[in-house]
């Protein structure tokens, strides 16, 4: 359907079950990924299931509230595979509970992790060739 050979994309929140779907669509359209995501055990387990995608896989630490470990992402990602074609933002959390009943202490890190990430990884736009940039959350 899409030929993504020689593409490479960079995923944040990859480990969590948009990301891993995103992860398994491009490596079978033919690109690079880069799984970024805090928890990198569960990010290298996948890795290592996806038929053929050993090589194509690579796999980083992202804590995606955090400026640096971006930054670091975006460099790891160049120094793997020599390009970014593209970014999608897929890090985030949700604490199933009431809004009404959450802390301060919840509400501040659901914004930070959720949209906080989005807008660190907007300055990599300039990394990607074309400056794609892509965003999904299944809940805010």
């Amino acid at each position: 359907m899409f030929d993504l050979a020689q593409r490479v994309a960079l995923l944040t929140g990859a480990n969590g079950g948009i990301g891993r779907a995103i992860t398994r669509q491009f490596t079978e359209f033919g690109a690079r990924v880069v799984m970024a995501d805090i928890n990198v055990d569960g990010a290298m387990e996948f890795a290592s299931a996806l038929h053929g995608a050993q090589s194509s896989v690579a796999v980083t630490k992202l804590n995606a509230d955090a400026s640096d470990d971006v930054d670091q992402a975006i460099r790891f990602a160049l120094d793997r595979f020599d390009r970014l074609d593209f970014l999608v933002t897929a890090a985030a959390i949700y604490d199933d509970q009431p809004f009404e009943t959450m802390t301060d202490d919840q509400w501040r890190y659901t914004l930070t992790t959720n949209l906080d990430s989005v807008y660190l990884c907007m300055p990599a736009r300039d990394s990607c060739y074309g400056g794609r940039l892509g965003n999904c959350e299944s809940r805010l």
